[in-house]
Formats: C-alpha cells, sequence, structure tokens
C-alpha cells in the first residue's frame, strides 16, 4: 500500500480502473462455466433433433413491403 501513498490522484484512479477491468474479466470467465449458457450447451444436443423448422413460401419482389 505504500505504493498507493505516494502515487497522484490520476494515478490512483488508473490503478483503480485497471483492478476494476481485470476483476470484470475474472468475473465473465468464471460464469461462461458456471452460468446457464453453459448448462444450455450441454442440454442442446439433446434438444435439437426435436426442432421442426416452418416450411417458407416464396416471395417475389412486389409481395414486399416499401
Amino acid at each position: 500500500m505504500n505504493l498507493l501513498q505516494g502515487a497522484s490522484d490520476d494515478q490512483v484512479a488508473l490503478i483503480g480502473c485497471l483492478f476494476a477491468l481485470v476483476s470484470s474479466a475474472g468475473l465473465m470467465y468464471l460464469s461462461f462455466f458456471v452460468g446457464p449458457a453453459a448448462r444450455k450447451r450441454d442440454s442442446q444436443v439433446d434438444a435439437e433433433p426435436n426442432v421442426k423448422q416452418m416450411p417458407r413460401r416464396p416471395e417475389s419482389s412486389r409481395e414486399r413491403a416499401a
């Protein structure tokens, strides 16, 4: 903490911003492995064969809205 006592206000603010960026990146990294996206990724393999796509009708350029 002796480093922060000799630092100017701008330097302390810069160190705080860097700490906030590093800590938020660490939280995002952890949430990738723990969060709902990881659970959805594991169950997505089972869900994909059950998905049915709706048939599309061909659209001509006259049918589109201007």
